[in-house]
């Protein structure tokens, strides 16, 4: 065989190494997106609390937002080309178990990721310890008022930390939906008090102002946080107003 032939060989087998992975992946994603949907419908309830943001929305949009970073990222040589079916199944279980409490909740998803993992013939002990790290970065802690996520310094687990954040960088309108939801969601109602929207709305604006993207690759396809600052501070002034009227 002649040396052309020969890489021709090897480029093709890479091909359908590529294929089978994505194959493998989307197999394991839709385990996971069926889970979510089964388990945390809207109209299902989780401890009692009624799922509106922590459900199948979200979690296809942070694989939506892993695999737009992960992507850029592969362009710009960050992160090896085999990762970025990696970040998507690590986005799909990163929120697959909401019943257990934060960090236990996220050591269960990967139990949960990683059992699919192994059911395929192409993923590697060191595939499923990278997606382990990426799942376990989207844990959060809280000091001083302020919210940190628990990425290191592989860049995998930045991606992930990023694509769960995402939508602080997206349009106004997708980033106040979302934030809603969540407002909903923690209390409880799909009709929050004027006061408990006006505390969040403030809120937002500290949130907002306090984060920073991980990655240069979030910060270009996510980049609307300053748009997103102006926004909340005009809901801000308009539910002051509201509340005004009614004290």
């Amino acid at each position: 065989m002649n040396p052309a032939q020969a890489g021709v060989d090897f480029d093709l087998e890479k091909i359908k190494q590529q294929e089978a992975r994505r194959t493998a992946a989307m197999k394991v994603i839709s385990v996971a997106f069926d889970k979510v949907e089964q388990d945390y419908r809207v109209e299902n309830s989780a401890n009692g609390r009624v799922m509106f943001y922590h459900n199948l929305v979200h979690t296809k949009n942070v694989v939506s937002s892993a695999r737009k970073i992960a992507e850029r990222a592969i362009e710009n040589g960050t992160i090896e080309d085999n990762a970025g079916v990696l970040a998507e199944i690590a986005a799909a279980f990163h929120d697959v178990e909401q019943r257990r409490g934060s960090g236990v909740n996220e050591e269960e998803s990967v139990r949960l990721a990683q059992n699919e993992m192994t059911k395929e013939n192409v993923f590697s002990s060191r595939d499923a310890e990278k997606v382990k790290n990426m799942i376990l970065a989207t844990i959060v802690s809280f000091a001083g008022g302020n919210m940190k996520q628990s990425a290191t310094d592989d860049y995998l687990t930045k991606i992930l930390a990023d694509a769960d954040l995402s939508s602080l960088g997206q349009p106004p309108e997708v980033y106040w939906a979302s934030a809603q939801s969540l407002l909903k969601e923690i209390k409880n109602t799909d009709a929050p008090t004027l006061k408990d929207q006006l505390d969040w709305a403030r809120g937002q604006i500290i949130f907002l102002s306090n984060h920073e993207f991980y990655t240069d690759e979030a910060k270009e396809l996510f980049p609307h946080k300053e748009e997103n600052i102006e926004f909340a501070k005009e809901q801000v002034r308009k539910l002051e107003a509201e509340f005004a009227k009614m004290n």
